[in-house]
């Protein structure tokens, strides 16, 4: 029993290793009594357990991962997992325990809500399985404090609140990790028409390169569970907002239809950096105690994030953290001509003016005519500090995966 333990330890980096663990440990007898499969797995398991409990929290999400998937792969069939889990979750803490029950109800019931949404979520609450919740993200504040830091210079021409005292970096208050179903049902939904997309425009020819996003956003935000498919070009970007849109994004997603006049057309922007996103925030002071009128975003907003006057961390500001999907992305410099395509329009048949446009021009390789899914404007023409990520379908293409609360931080006085 202490095998599997110590073994796993130094596996876990390595998804193969640990598959080929359980195979190697339940020995030539697996064949005859999967049962035997179940049980080594369930001690591996085991072994995860008290890793994680060692662990930092920014690791607990990848050990969770590799171990379930390396699991899954060496045992098929629901009913062997459901042993599998079983198992681990009686020896387990109640949180691990928790999270295998769900991983067992979605290997059995593949066509429930709970069953396409994250593993990593709390779990839906049967009477209401489309409520959305705002989870505190207390297992995650390292890595996204570390989303925080800024790249580039803070301030600009196009920031919204100009901070009475400036202010030279940030600081983390408070985040969720929010879960909505239907919304997320949405995004997957997308990523299905998109992966088909993609693989007619790859049997054509086309060249669709891996995008790459700032180093430092990569490196923290590959420590959350989120699994991203690269062949979709899904990346994490950042989106920063006024307090009174937070709620609306929320439930309801991204929507471009409610965006105004831009540098590179009326879609949703997004950024790399947590730099460029604050120039588009403002302040959420203090805690809405009242209902201001029959609709007031704030005062549902604080009840969803904070429920209580004493919870709210007073002069805040929000942003996002957002799996988008860039899929088969146009680039450009000028906001008028392709990148890649020199000469070629950026925008659609009909569109004169770059800052009222809302759809991008078809893919030269597209055989329906499919316009390119995203644009990025590159550094070097009509930006010069921050590149910037735009869709123009943001209600389906991009998901709310995080909320952070954050202060801006003065100087020190010498």
């Amino acid at each position: 029993e202490a095998q599997p333990i110590l073994v796993t330890r130094c596996s876990l980096s390595c998804p193969t290793l640990l598959r080929d663990l359980i195979g190697r440990m339940a020995g030539s007898s697996a064949g005859e009594n999967p049962g035997v499969v179940a049980w080594v797995a369930s001690r591996v398991l085991w072994g995860v357990v008290d890793f994680v409990k060692d662990s930092s929290t920014a690791a607990v999400g990848v050990v969770w991962r590799r171990a379930g998937d390396a699991v899954e792969a060496t045992c098929s069939s629901a009913a062997d997992q459901l042993v599998i889990y079983s198992g681990a979750a009686a020896l387990s803490a109640e949180y691990v325990a928790g999270r295998l029950s769900v991983k067992a109800k979605r290997a059995l019931l593949p066509q429930s809500i709970e069953a396409r949404t994250p593993w990593y979520w709390r779990g839906l609450s049967e009477s209401s399985p489309s409520r959305v919740r705002a989870v505190p993200a207390h297992r995650s504040r390292e890595i996204l404090e570390q989303v925080l830091e800024p790249g580039g210079s803070l301030g600009g021409r196009d920031l919204q609140y100009k901070h009475p005292e400036g202010y030279q970096t940030f600081e983390y208050a408070a985040g969720w990790r929010i879960e909505n179903p239907m919304l997320f049902l949405r995004y997957s939904a997308e990523m299905e028409h998109l992966r088909s997309s993609l693989k007619e425009l790859r049997s054509a020819g086309a060249d669709i390169p891996k995008m790459k996003v700032r180093r430092a956003l990569w490196e923290a935000t590959r420590l959350l569970p989120a699994e991203l498919d690269t062949e979709l070009n899904e990346t994490m970007l950042v989106h920063g907002t006024s307090p009174e849109r937070v709620l609306q994004i929320i439930t309801q997603g991204f929507n471009e239809r409610f965006a105004g006049r831009g540098l590179f057309g009326q879609g949703v922007y997004y950024a790399e950096d947590v730099a460029k996103t604050d120039q588009y925030v403002t302040p959420d002071r203090d805690y809405r105690v009242n209902k201001e009128g029959e609709s007031d975003p704030l005062y549902d907003l604080h009840r969803l994030l904070y429920g209580d006057e004493k919870s709210h961390p007073k002069d805040v500001f929000y942003v996002f953290i957002c799996r988008v999907l860039l899929g088969a992305p146009a680039r450009t410099k000028d906001a008028t001509t392709q990148l890649d395509n020199p000469g070629a329009s950026l925008w659609s048949a009909g569109v004169t003016d770059p800052g009222e446009g809302r759809e991008l021009a078809k893919m030269p390789k597209s055989s329906t005519g499919e316009p390119f899914h995203s644009l990025i404007a590159e550094l070097g023409g009509r930006v010069v500090r921050f590149r910037e990520f735009v869709s123009f379908h943001g209600e389906v293409r991009a998901y709310p995966e995080y909320l952070i609360a954050y202060r801006r931080v003065a100087p020190r006085l010498p």
